[in-house]
């Protein structure tokens, strides 16, 4: 038995305690289904793939989008009109998954804004039309009120042990009144100590007051905890909704929090335009003890990941199988040589 002819069969092994069983088909599952619109005579910008619509006060506009099934299966989709709101890692999103409390805008877009379908259920290669009916406000307003449709698979049937990949598409929706630019602005309201994903972090806490996107943002912090930096550090392209909270998430590894004052020092800049703030939050005693105590990170320093023990345990099982297959080749060499002479004798 030659040990090199056995290779393919410990890249096989290897491949079985690695891999995950069953693997679902990203292409299909990405391809399944597409949302386009239909054009519109008050689109601002015609080349965006999105509603950038310029309309009057008290307009009424009809907005058509077609739904299409690129899948070999029936499909059940759920339509929905959602407030742009800023997420903690400074991304815009549609979902509606997660709620924005603001209520600096002008208007709630999300009641301006009717569908001919919440539900929509589509054949094999199947084509349907949704119509938005957007009704303008009865006074005018400045900036943009920003939205979108959002539309997301329903399941069909009850996930087992298979991986279930859940298909979303959204449009976004710009409504205004006027081209003319708006100044933005940028209110800081608090920070804390917190939670995130149970590991400790600080959360600082601001607001675009104005209806505008607020683009290619860089947002610098400097934790101080007695004045002695605690975290520093700062993060780029971050993307803020018009008249949206914005909590952002300060991650602090491994460092415990300690009982007492802290100054977050914080700075957000785009283009031209810079807002800066010392923020003053306080840890008691009590609190940093129960966030220290339940923070994921400071027990993964005590323990071994489970990527790591299971790494090890892929190692060890295909070293022990190396030597076993080089042992069994040895073995069976010996066998070989000891027929030879008995043939010669």
């Amino acid at each position: 038995m030659n040990i090199k002819k056995c290779y393919p069969l410990i890249g096989l092994l290897l491949l079985l305690f690695i891999l995950p069983i069953n693997i679902a088909l990203a292409d299909n599952v990405l391809n399944k289904f597409d949302i386009k619109k239909a054009p519109s005579e008050y689109q601002i910008n015609k080349d965006v793939s999105y509603f950038d619509l310029l309309l009057k006060p008290e307009q009424e506009e009809h907005l058509t989008v077609i739904l299409e099934n690129n899948s070999n299966e029936k499909i059940k989709l759920n339509l929905s009109i959602n407030k742009a709101i800023t997420n903690q890692n400074g991304v815009v999103e549609y979902s509606g998954a997660n709620k924005d409390n603001s209520k600096t805008a002008p208007y709630n877009i999300e009641e301006l804004i009717t569908l001919s379908d919440k539900e929509v259920n589509l054949a094999p290669s199947e084509k349907k039309e949704v119509t938005l009916t957007v009704k303008m406000p009865k006074n005018e307003f400045s900036g943009t009120l920003a939205g979108a449709l959002y539309v997301i698979e329903i399941p069909q049937s009850e996930a087992t042990n298979t991986i279930r990949n859940i298909l979303s598409r959204e449009i976004a929706i710009l409504l205004s009144n006027s081209t003319k630019e708006i100044t933005p602005n940028i209110i800081f309201n608090d920070a804390k100590a917190i939670h995130n994903n149970e590991r400790n972090a600080i959360e600082v806490n601001m607001e675009n007051v104005t209806a505008t996107y607020i683009k290619d943002v860089t947002l610098t912090y400097d934790i101080k905890y007695k004045e002695q930096t605690f975290m520093k550090g700062e993060q780029n392209s971050i993307k803020i909704a018009p008249n949206s909270l914005f909590s952002f998430v300060i991650p602090i590894n491994d460092k415990k929090f300690l009982a007492g004052d802290y100054n977050a020092q914080i700075k957000v800049k785009s283009g031209n335009n810079v807002w800066d703030e010392t923020l003053q939050f306080s840890v008691e005693k009590e609190e940093a003890n129960k966030l220290n105590n339940s923070n994921v990170a400071s027990k993964e320093e005590k323990s071994l990941p489970w990527s790591t023990i299971i790494l090890s345990l892929v190692l060890i099982t295909f070293i022990g199988l190396v030597f076993y297959l080089i042992w069994k080749n040895k073995q069976l060499k010996q066998k070989i040589k000891k027929k030879k002479r008995r043939k010669k004798i």
